[in-house]
């Protein structure tokens, strides 16, 4: 049996919030009609004009030796709970992600001073509920240089230094890792990050 492609009908406006909307799209699976919920960014998502620009970033940073790795641990309130990351956050509008990189590992860290930075292409965030994308960042930053940290309203995020093994210790023990940290801390674990 072939497979064909879903064909979208329409899609509706649930719930819309200052950062998030729900949307209910319809869609024709081989005859069927199939509702899917998703969760968006876009004050206006529509899945036959989807504009696949980033709307967020993902750094992943070593100090200047490279025998640590920068997490961060964050209560998370969809999770309701402290979460183990890295720095992350929003694009603002107007703004390139490699500045979004730098502002948000600078709010949430205090850390500022770039060494080496590689931008890597932007991928879904969770391709299962949403069309957010997010642009990972590999970062060498100097850790001698810091300012104080100025996190957002609700924000409750606290930072720490990992060396290898404890990077592979969370990576493989922990139950409240994100993805995309887990597989960083791994990366990091083995010595192939950078």
């Amino acid at each position: 049996m072939t497979e064909t492609t879903p064909t979208h009908i329409q899609t509706k406006l649930i719930a819309k919030t200052s950062f998030l909307s729900l949307y209910e799209s319809i869609y024709d699976v081989n005859g069927n009609l199939k509702s899917y919920i998703i969760v968006s960014r876009s004050p206006d998502y529509n899945p036959n004009q989807l504009k696949n620009e980033p709307v967020a970033v993902a750094i992943f940073a070593t100090n200047k030796d490279e025998d640590k790795f920068l997490i961060t641990e964050e209560f998370r309130y969809p999770a309701n709970e402290w979460t183990i990351s890295t720095p992350e956050g929003l694009i603002d509008d107007g703004e390139v992600p490699h500045v979004a990189a730098i502002r948000e590992l600078e709010e949430e860290t205090g850390y500022y001073k770039t060494l080496d930075c590689v931008e890597l292409p932007s991928t879904y965030s969770s391709v299962g509920m949403t069309d957010e994308r997010v642009v990972p960042f590999l970062m060498k930053i100097d850790d001698s240089l810091k300012k104080e940290v100025n996190l957002g309203e609700g924000e409750l995020i606290q930072y720490r230094w990992v060396d290898k093994r404890e990077a592979f210790q969370l990576a493989t023990t922990a139950k409240n890792l994100t993805a995309r940290a887990q597989f960083a801390l791994l990366l990091f674990a083995k010595g192939v990050l950078f």
